[in-house]
Formats: C-alpha cells, sequence, structure tokens
C-alpha cells in the first residue's frame, strides 16, 4: 500500500510539473494599449488609460525586464494599436516611425515574443505614416500664377517665371516648409536628387506625393497611359490548386510612352529625334538643374536615370542633349534606345502629375481626375517606417532615405522614463550577450507584425539579421524604395499586401551558402502588384536568396519586369501565381536566376505563370522573355506541375544541367522548352574548367568536401563530366496545346547531350 501510495504521489507530482510547465508555455502576455486619437503618453497603457505613440510603448516594453537576467515575463509583451494615424510630428518625418533595437525590443522565444498588432481589424486597421499628410482642400490654389515669387532666384520655378511660363489651369500647391512643421532642413532632405542608379539599384532621394494613398507621377513627358490588362490566369483545371489570392490582379496597367535617340555624338550626349526636350531648356541649364532622363539606354533589360544638363537644336532637326558626365547610363547610349524626360515642371500638364521644386521648396500638384476636397495628400519622408537601428548613444539611427543623416531617437516625456534609459541599454546589452552565449544571432528575433497598413516612406518593413519574425496580415502601399524585408533565419511572412512600391515589393531570404545552413524562412500568400514603378528592371515583386527556403501560395505581377529574382540552393517555390510580367523588356524572365554552378536544387511546383507577353515594343532588338529563366549554366534545379499560360516562351535553360521539367502544362505559348549550348560558344571563358568564373566560385565554396559533396555527389565532378555541355536534362510527361514550338533542340543535340524527352503530349485536355 506504501509503495502504490509513493508510485501515486510520484504521478501527480510529475503531472503537476507538467501542467505547470503548461501554464508557463500558454503564460498571458504583458499587454499595452495605444490609441492616436484618445491616448496620451503620460497614461499608464491600459485599455482604459492609452498611450498615444508607439513609441512609449516600446519604451514600456522595455521597462518589463528583469533587471538581472535582461529577459522579459513569461509569455513576453503584445502592443494592441486602435485605428488611427501614427506618425512622427512633421520636423522627424524621415526617422522610422517604429524604430527597434535588436538588443532591447526582441521577444525571447517562440512563447514570449513581442508583438505589434491592430488591436480591432475588423474595426479599422492603424496606419503608420512616414510623411506629412494633409488633405485637398488645406492646398492653396495656384493656376495660372507664375512658378515663383522670387523670378531672380535660382531653380526650375523661377527660371521658367522668367520665360513667361504660368502654371496649368488647375495646379495647387504645397508648401514643404509647413508641411515639415516649419523645418526647412527636414523639407529640403525630402528633395534630393533622383539618382543615377545601377542595375536595379533604388537611386531616387526624393520624396513622393501620394493623393488618396496612391503615388502621383513626377512631371514628365511623354505621359504614361492606362491600357487594358490580360486577364488573369485561370489555371489547369486538372490540378485543383490552392493558396493564391484570387481576383488579385487589376484589370487595367499603367503603361509608358517614350521617345528615341536618333544617333549618339558622346559619351554623355546624343540627338534626339524629338523637337519637345528644346522646350526644356529654360528650367534645364546649368549644374543646378534638376531634370532628369530615365531609358533604356544600351540594352532593353537595364535602365538607369542619367541628369540632363543642357538641350539645343540640331542641325537638320531634333534635339541635341547633353548628360551629366557625373551620371553616365548603365552600358552607354545606343541609338534607337528609349527614353523620356522627368522632374520637369514644364511638363506638368496631365491629371495625376507633381513637381517638387528643390528651391523653393513648394510641390506643384495636378490633381488626379475624380479628386476630392476631402482626399489626402501626402509627402513621403521616412527612410523605413519600421526599422531596426543600434543600441546605446541614444539609440541614434542614421537614415540616408531623404538624403540626410537624421536622428532617430525620440524626446522622452517622462522624467522616469529619461532616468531608466541607461538601465535599458544594460538590460539591452545583458539580453544581446545571453542570446549571443545561446548560439543564438542578436539581431531582432521572435518580433510580430500584424494587421498594420503602411504608408508614404521609402521603405515599409526592413528587417536584416531577424530570427523568429512573423509579419502577418501587413499593408505596404506606395513606398518608394522597398515595400518589406526580411532577412535571417526562420522568418515568416503571412498574407501581406505590397503594391505600387517604386522599387521590389519584397525580399525574403537567409540561410549560410558555405554551410548549406538552411534559413527556413517563409513567405506565404503575398501580394504584389504594381511594383518597379520608378526602377523597371531588376525590381522584383519577391527577391529571394539564400539557403532552404519556401515561397508559397503568393499572387505576384503587373511589373515591368520579374516576379521572383534572386539565387540559392534548396528553395522552394509552391501553388503561386503570377500574371502579366516582363511587359516593358527583353531577354528576362518571370522567375530568374542564374550565372551559377553552385546555386541549385530549387524547385518550382505547383504554380501558375501566365501572360509574359510585351505590351510596349522593345527598341533595341526582337523581344525574348520566358516565364522561366535559367541563365548562363544555372543547373540542377526541378519544375514540376506549373501551368504555363500565354507566354512568349515557358522554360529557358541557358546552358544548364541536370534539370528536371516534369508534369508541366504549356498552353499559348510561342515555345515551351529552350535548352542551348553556350557554354560551347560565346561564354566559353566563364565555363572553362580551369580558369572559368563558374568554376572558381565553387572552388571557393570547397564543392569537393562536405557539405558540399554529400548535398550534391554529382557536383563533385562537373569538370571532368562534359564541363560546358548541356547534359542529363530530363523533358518528360509534359503537355502542351496551342504551342507554336514545343522544343528547339533537334533530336541530333537530345542524343549528344544525353537529355531525355519522354511522353511530351498534346492537348492537355
Amino acid at each position: 500500500a506504501r509503495a502504490a501510495v509513493l508510485a501515486m504521489a510520484r504521478l501527480l507530482g510529475l503531472a503537476a510539473a507538467l501542467a505547470a510547465a503548461a501554464v508557463m508555455a500558454r503564460a498571458s502576455p504583458a499587454m499595452f494599449f495605444v490609441s492616436s486619437t484618445d491616448g496620451k503618453d503620460s497614461n499608464p497603457g491600459t485599455s482604459e488609460a492609452p498611450f498615444a505613440t508607439l513609441t512609449r510603448a516600446r519604451d514600456a516594453v522595455r521597462g518589463l525586464r528583469d533587471q538581472a537576467s535582461g529577459m522579459l515575463p513569461a509569455g513576453g509583451a503584445r502592443v494592441l494599436i486602435r485605428a488611427g494615424d501614427y506618425a512622427n510630428a512633421p520636423a522627424d518625418s524621415a526617422s522610422p516611425v517604429l524604430l527597434l533595437d535588436p538588443a532591447l525590443d526582441s521577444g525571447d522565444s517562440e512563447a514570449s515574443p513581442v508583438v505589434w498588432a491592430a488591436a480591432s481589424p475588423e474595426q479599422g486597421r492603424p496606419r503608420l505614416l512616414g510623411g506629412p499628410v494633409t488633405t485637398m482642400s488645406r492646398l492653396q490654389p495656384c493656376g495660372g500664377e507664375a512658378p515663383s515669387p522670387r523670378p531672380g532666384s535660382g531653380g526650375a520655378a523661377a527660371a521658367l517665371a522668367r520665360a513667361g511660363w504660368r502654371l496649368p489651369a488647375g495646379a495647387l500647391c504645397l508648401d514643404l516648409v509647413a508641411a515639415m512643421g516649419g523645418n526647412r532642413s527636414a523639407a529640403a532632405a525630402l528633395v534630393g536628387p533622383l539618382g543615377p542608379g545601377g542595375l536595379g539599384q533604388c537611386s531616387w532621394q526624393r520624396g513622393e506625393v501620394s493623393w488618396a494613398g496612391r503615388p502621383l507621377t513626377l512631371a514628365r513627358w511623354p505621359n504614361t497611359f492606362q491600357a487594358a490588362a490580360p486577364p488573369a490566369p485561370v489555371p489547369d483545371p486538372r490540378r485543383g490548386r490552392r493558396g493564391a489570392v484570387s481576383g488579385a490582379f487589376p484589370s487595367t496597367v499603367t503603361l509608358f510612352n517614350w521617345t528615341h535617340i536618333e544617333a549618339v555624338s558622346s559619351e554623355s550626349s546624343f540627338r534626339a529625334e524629338a523637337t519637345r526636350p528644346l522646350a526644356w531648356a529654360a528650367e534645364c541649364g546649368g549644374e543646378g538643374g534638376d531634370c532628369w532622363l530615365h531609358g533604356f539606354w544600351k540594352y532593353d533589360w537595364a535602365d538607369s536615370y542619367v541628369r540632363l544638363s543642357s538641350v539645343a537644336a540640331a542641325p537638320g532637326g531634333g534635339s541635341l542633349i547633353a548628360t551629366d558626365k557625373a551620371t553616365p547610363p548603365v552600358y552607354g547610349f545606343e541609338p534607337k534606345a528609349r527614353f523620356y524626360g522627368v522632374s520637369l515642371l514644364s511638363e506638368l500638364d496631365a491629371p495625376g502629375e507633381y513637381f517638387i521644386d528643390r528651391q523653393s521648396l513648394r510641390a506643384f500638384i495636378l490633381p488626379p481626375e475624380g479628386a476630392a476636397p476631402t482626399d489626402e495628400v501626402a509627402v513621403g519622408a521616412a527612410a523605413a517606417i519600421i526599422t531596426t537601428g543600434a543600441a546605446a548613444q541614444g539609440v541614434r539611427s542614421h537614415a540616408a532615405g531623404a538624403g540626410a543623416s537624421v536622428a532617430a531617437t525620440r524626446n522622452f516625456r517622462d522624467d522616469a522614463l529619461e532616468t531608466a534609459r541607461s538601465r535599458w541599454e544594460q538590460l539591452g546589452e545583458a539580453a544581446a550577450a545571453r542570446r549571443a552565449a545561446a548560439g543564438a544571432p542578436v539581431p531582432l528575433a521572435f518580433v510580430a507584425f500584424q494587421g498594420l497598413q503602411l504608408r508614404y516612406g521609402f521603405r515599409g518593413i526592413s528587417v536584416g539579421g531577424a530570427q523568429g519574425v512573423t509579419v502577418k496580415d501587413v499593408d505596404s502601399a506606395g513606398m518608394t524604395h522597398v515595400g518589406l524585408a526580411v532577412e535571417g533565419t526562420g522568418n515568416v511572412v503571412d498574407g501581406a499586401n505590397v503594391s505600387l512600391a517604386g522599387c521590389a515589393a519584397a525580399h525574403v531570404g537567409g540561410g549560410v551558402e558555405a554551410t548549406l545552413q538552411p534559413g527556413g524562412n517563409t513567405a506565404a500568400g503575398v501580394v504584389a502588384v504594381g511594383y518597379g514603378r520608378l526602377t523597371r528592371t531588376y525590381t522584383p515583386g519577391m527577391s529571394w536568396g539564400g539557403v532552404g527556403n519556401t515561397y508559397r501560395t503568393s499572387s505576384i505581377g503587373h511589373a515591368p519586369h520579374n516576379a521572383w529574382l534572386g539565387g540559392g540552393n534548396n528553395n522552394v517555390f509552391e501553388a503561386n501565381q503570377a500574371s502579366l510580367l516582363c511587359f516593358e523588356v527583353s531577354d528576362s524572365g518571370a522567375w530568374y536566376s542564374g550565372r551559377s554552378w553552385a546555386h541549385r536544387n530549387n524547385t518550382l511546383r505547383d504554380n501558375t505563370i501566365a501572360n509574359v507577353v510585351t505590351m510596349e515594343a522593345p527598341a533595341l532588338g526582337a523581344s525574348s522573355i520566358q516565364a522561366v529563366y535559367n541563365d548562363d549554366q544555372l543547373s540542377a534545379n526541378s519544375f514540376l506541375d506549373n501551368d504555363f499560360v500565354n507566354v512568349h516562351a515557358a522554360m529557358f535553360i541557358g546552358g544548364g544541367r541536370r534539370h528536371v521539367v516534369s508534369g508541366n502544362s504549356f498552353r499559348d505559348a510561342g515555345l515551351a522548352v529552350h535548352i542551348d549550348d553556350r557554354g560551347l560558344t560565346w561564354q566559353k571563358s566563364s565555363c572553362n574548367p580551369i580558369n572559368g568564373s563558374l568554376v572558381a566560385a565553387l572552388d571557393a565554396l570547397h564543392y569537393q568536401q562536405p557539405p558540399w559533396s554529400t548535398a550534391y555527389p554529382l557536383l563533385a565532378n562537373i569538370t571532368q563530366d562534359h564541363p560546358c555541355v548541356p547534359v542529363y536534362n530530363l523533358v518528360v510527361n509534359n503537355c502542351f496545346q496551342n504551342v507554336t514550338t514545343f522544343t528547339d533542340v533537334s533530336p541530333e543535340h537530345q542524343s549528344q547531350w544525353m537529355e531525355t524527352y519522354a511522353n511530351n503530349t498534346s492537348p492537355c485536355w
């Protein structure tokens, strides 16, 4: 009996311990509430008495940490943000709305995170605003007026005023100094140069004007126009795909009009066929001019900005255009290249255009069609709306987005908070040391952002080196650069809506190439549309990279270049849909990766990629765009059970080997499968097994030793196994209908390259 009693006691003790552990695992988080409409930062942050600002809530979370251990209470902390607008003071608009220090503001674990969430999304989502906001009714009518009250001063407005030019009827004016709280230096920081930029670089350092939540168009010639978009893809009915967001793609798309180079005069000048640029002479001359040209200068897959120095009548007709040698075009100028002029006050002539004069710090706006007096008008200023910064020294950050170094600290409104700052920094150092000792990364960890709206900034969310960060149901619209970017390990982006980004819509990646350690990041349910507004090429809907990440159930499209762009190993792309890609370019792909023998074992399965067609005719050669582009020897990827609809070419393999193309359907395509042997012809030098760049990159990874040799045993002898030959590609069990050519690989080459083609049938159903 005694033994039975002791056994029962031991069992009860074990049960109690398990129960206690379960309670700890589901411990309730500490709660803070924030309300921009009726909160005060002197409040305790309760539901009945909320804080007013996110910064105050952040500091309250810091105050929860145990002084000895630096740990948060069990369950972590949750900041519930009520519907309303959250922004910095106008003079501080260039600073992040929410600046998080990884050492101070991380959660401790998955069970003890820090969560920033909409309090009641069904009653309205909180908006984090990265710039000053007003309404149409508060703008000053200025149509018919001279653009500058001081025509003797510098700048485009003064130059045009001296020439007798007047603002068009219906124009409205916004005083940026007043919008920035009277801070002239803060206003000046908004109007940095557009910047030349390199291939795929976001070069704009100028805040954009937005109207009713949509970025306006910087005054330009020729103007843009709207066109009907091809219908969204209808998946192969046999496949039963699930997950991608239906109805994600708009019915129209914004297209560009262009003018062209007639002849190149020098490395910095050319003759244009149009005479319209002659009207720009008054505002564009001299070193202080702010007129720019944006074009595809050498190739129809590479765009960049150059500054216009002068324009004059060309002998025999047209315009002789000189550009600033300090802003050279990518790859140089080429006859027939297309371009347009931008940042031109004299071209303020279409609804929905604006111009910012850098000298007078005034914005001139032509309201879009259907504008109403209550419409919101804003200027984007924040380098990033949510981002991370360094600890200590007042938690300062140098943000280059608006062309200025700005302090990211906030004035503490409570003496107690000021006194506690040094303690928080000590706790942050303790927490960082603790995480480092545990082998975990010091950067931001176990933080979640849920149900937030982000508007009017250069970047929405920008977090690097993160661990266990979650971005869920976040709406990031109209960012000048990138909608959201999360890099690190074990992060999740779930259900984000990213629209109208000036450059890339989103970036998710991580993992270690040298060790093949997976990043374990997931991007799911992302809707990315209308991106690439400002930099047109190499700014994808989803920038990806690293090892062992998953990209799924997303809808990406309505963009001039890529849907997915990146490189890495062991990544999976599944159950996505993409529509209307590469419509402005040539020699590009909706999914693009290349120039590597190391990057491999990526899988695309169960995706629908449609409408990869040009809608603007290329100027420098024939159009050649692909749904999937394995460029320059990229090898050993798998493409399984995908659906390609209305594409110029579906599967492009540029010299690579050991790809698997199986179970796909190709419909309404010019070419289903292309494979070439460029490694034996024009790309022979980089493919050389002795000193080629492809082998050099492998050598740097010690590819003939573990973990590479065990992960990819067939790679270890690549320099002895028909190097530079596209061998062992497998093209089987696919179907095609209304396809001009299934493959351009001849039977002779199929045999020579030891490729397998089998059971590829038509029609599909």
